[in-house]
């Protein structure tokens, strides 16, 4: 938007944008656990806290992964299938915006949405016949999964604002005359 006056001037956007974001988790198991007393589906789990991931960005700075992606991470899966578990947030940020422009100026707004996909291998330890402890009478066995993650929660505002005010000072070159 430019301003080619000296005057402020209002902006034609709105002051306030709402910016849509989510994030997902999904959890897929690579076998279906077919053992005596063995039913997954209903079953609740939880995965370690884990450092915010940092997903490279062409032509910018890497990202990380936002404090929604954690939170919703860290809290408890429960499996809707005998291989399946997924969650997933809404979340709506709101962006101050300039309302106005100032006088003799070019301001440029970007907002940025990043979507952060991450697919991540886990190996899992599976225990049954367990007492209390989680010790004492368990069978162990391990099997694979994979968890695909997707955040979409990263807004970033780019606000950039250039000066157009070229007004320079002449003298008038007199030659010696007065």
């Amino acid at each position: 938007m430019v301003n080619d006056s000296f005057d402020l001037m209002n902006c034609t956007w709105d002051p306030v944008l709402e910016v849509p974001g989510s994030v997902e988790h999904k959890f897929v198991l690579d076998q279906v656990q077919n053992l005596p007393g063995i039913l997954a589906q209903g079953t609740g789990f939880h995965i370690p806290q884990c450092d915010p991931i940092e997903v490279p960005v062409v032509g910018g700075p890497p990202v990380l992964t936002g404090p929604e992606f954690h939170s919703l991470l860290e809290s408890e899966f429960i499996m809707t299938s005998p291989t399946e578990s997924s969650k997933k947030m809404n979340k709506t940020t709101i962006i101050h915006l300039p309302k106005f422009i100032q006088g003799k100026s070019k301001t440029k707004v970007r907002v940025y949405i990043y979507k952060c996909s991450v697919k991540v291998p886990c190996k899992i330890i599976f225990k049954i016949g367990f007492q209390s402890d989680f010790e004492t009478g368990s069978e162990q066995w391990t099997d694979t999964a994979e968890l695909e993650s997707v955040d979409r929660s990263i807004v970033k505002v780019e606000i950039e604002n250039v000066s157009t005010n070229m007004a320079r000072k002449f003298s008038k070159a007199t030659n010696g005359q007065a």
